[in-house]
């Protein structure tokens, strides 16, 4: 039960920075998540995109943890985004709040790979998968739809 509450805390702690990061005094995080909360009235995606550009000059750390363990990460930036987002509009929060997305783009650095050269060894990190889309059905879609989820395993130690 140590390891968990080690990584609770962890978890706490980026999420934490990334609360730092998005309170940037009315600059690109806070007019993102703004211009998000006034226009979601009319916009069926509650989706903000961080600029990894952008984080790497406010915090450096934080954009290489992003692209070395994006799991992790990337739950500490979405519990942060939502805290941001209650933290600017409590009413939204509460209604939409749950709803909301973090995107990401910028350079990802030398994490390109194509289909063919995508492995296993980038498991948990962000990369860029390019390709050219040889053939497209709407009759048999082969995806559907893409939804990260990141399930925490509850197990005991005996």
């Amino acid at each position: 039960m140590d390891a968990r509450a080690d990584e609770d805390q962890r978890l706490r702690d980026l999420q934490r920075q990334y609360v730092d990061v998005l309170d940037d005094s009315g600059g690109q995080f806070t007019r993102a998540v703004k211009d998000l909360i006034e226009s979601s009235s009319s916009s069926p995606s509650l989706r903000v995109v961080l600029d990894l550009n952008h984080l790497r000059r406010r915090a450096p750390e934080r954009a290489r943890g992003l692209l070395a363990d994006a799991g992790t990460e990337l739950v500490a930036l979405g519990r942060a985004l939502k805290e941001f987002a209650a933290h600017l509009d409590p009413s939204w929060a509460k209604e939409r709040g749950d709803d909301l997305r973090v995107g990401l783009e910028g350079s990802l650095g030398g994490q390109h790979v194509s289909p063919r050269t995508l492995t296993s060894s980038y498991l948990n990190r962000m990369v860029c998968v390019e390709g050219i889309v040889t053939k497209c059905s709407l009759v048999h879609p082969k995806v559907r739809s893409t939804d990260l989820q990141f399930i925490r395993d509850n197990i005991d130690e005996v």
